[in-house]
């Protein structure tokens, strides 16, 4: 499986003062997870270990955490 090292899968843009939390979800879509199978000729979703990052920007990354993803 050939992917991006990062993808932009999402996105909201929220606005907090200094101390302020908020709690903010972000619908991650199947294509989002998936890679083009030459061989297949398809879309395959790219199942394992995944990172998650949070930041203003792909060099700004403020969170990160690692989450599963499994085929259904």
């Amino acid at each position: 499986m050939q992917t991006a090292p990062k993808t932009l899968a999402g996105f909201d843009r929220i606005t907090l003062r200094p101390g302020q939390t908020a709690d903010v979800r972000i619908h991650v879509t199947k294509r989002s997870l998936s890679y083009w199978s030459a061989a297949d000729k398809t879309w395959q979703v790219g199942t394992g270990k995944r990172q998650v990052m949070v930041g203003g920007s792909s060099r700004d990354i403020r969170l990160s955490a690692s989450c599963r993803v499994t085929a259904n």
